[in-house]
């Protein structure tokens, strides 16, 4: 079944290369689906919204954006999908201002036909967030831009990378910097910046000793498996969705002190670094987390929509 999709996504403007939520439009057409992309930003830039003349369905790559997908879904009458990346949480660190705007969003979200989310995580968040009016919602992984990671080999090289994905306070950047500056090796810490598919930050990744990372909140945290498929080991705190996704083969903290006593284990222990590394790339080869697995599933998911719509 060919399909012709809306796809509306968050989009960052400035960045220099897209995030996965775009990468995801581009392997659905590589499927050969006619997909027609709307960035949020155009729409609010413009004051309009480009739709159309006719669509088999509406998908938002991020609920943040499902508001110009209502609006095109009560003018051409087709399935709203709208996908979940997570809920945030004051008490784990979310802004206010974002909260407040999933508070708008809510009743836009409970008008969808189906929903997905990243991971179990995540889907439970979504059911307890918009409780008896929660649409159906299905599971889709997230995982690695082969077309971009491939085209590096894993080398070591002496430093260690520190992942800076937004600006969000629930990242605790600032534990990073202080756990390096508590550890004893006091190795050389190169953050990284970029979106999900920049090669220069997959060039970084793939030559680093291991990675680490502070954050209270994430609904997948892909950078995790960007580490993974270069088989290096990451440090981070035990979230739901890092058990969900790993068990116990990612390096858990709880503190900044627990942070500088792995990092320096890692640093010195070459053995202990490439047994977890290992295991880790075996880990989500055996579990298919690529971006172009999602996009086989969203495939499905969405032909299987208009079967049963």
């Amino acid at each position: 079944m060919t399909l012709k999709i809306i796809y509306i996504y968050f989009d960052l403007p400035g960045a220099p290369y897209p995030g996965w939520e775009f990468r995801v439009s581009e392997l659905l057409a590589d499927l050969g689906h006619e997909v027609y992309v709307i960035p949020r930003h155009r729409c609010l830039y413009e004051k309009k919204i480009p739709i159309p003349p006719k669509a088999d369905l509406i998908y938002v790559s991020n609920p943040m954006a499902v508001d110009i997908g209502w609006k095109i879904k009560e003018q051409l009458k087709t399935p709203l999908v709208v996908n979940f990346l997570d809920i945030p949480n004051e008490l784990f660190g979310s802004e206010t201002w974002r909260i407040n705007e999933y508070q708008k969003i809510k009743p836009y979200c409970t008008e969808a036909n189906l929903l997905t989310a990243i991971s179990e995580t995540t889907a439970k968040d979504v059911e307890k967030w918009l409780g008896k009016d929660c649409p159906p919602i299905k599971v889709n992984y997230i995982g690695v831009d082969l077309d971009v990671y491939k085209a590096f080999e894993p080398t070591t090289e002496d430093y260690i990378c520190g992942v800076v994905r937004g600006l969000a306070k629930q990242k605790k950047h600032e534990e990073i910097i202080t756990a390096v500056e508590l550890s004893k090796t006091k190795p050389k810490l190169q953050l990284i910046f970029g979106n999900h598919s920049d090669p220069q930050k997959a060039k970084v990744m793939s030559k680093c000793l291991f990675g680490l990372g502070m954050s209270t909140l994430e609904g997948f945290g892909v950078y995790t498996v960007e580490f993974a498929y270069y088989a290096k080991p990451f440090i981070c705190r035990k979230l739901g969705v890092f058990e969900e996704l790993y068990g116990d083969k990612l390096v858990y903290v709880d503190t900044v002190e627990e942070m500088a006593e792995k990092i320096d284990w890692l640093v010195q222990d070459v053995e202990a670094r490439k047994k977890i590394g290992l295991n880790l790339q075996r880990h989500i080869q055996e579990k298919k987390l690529y971006l172009s697995e999602h996009a086989l599933r969203l495939e499905k998911i969405l032909c299987n929509i208009l079967e049963t719509t």
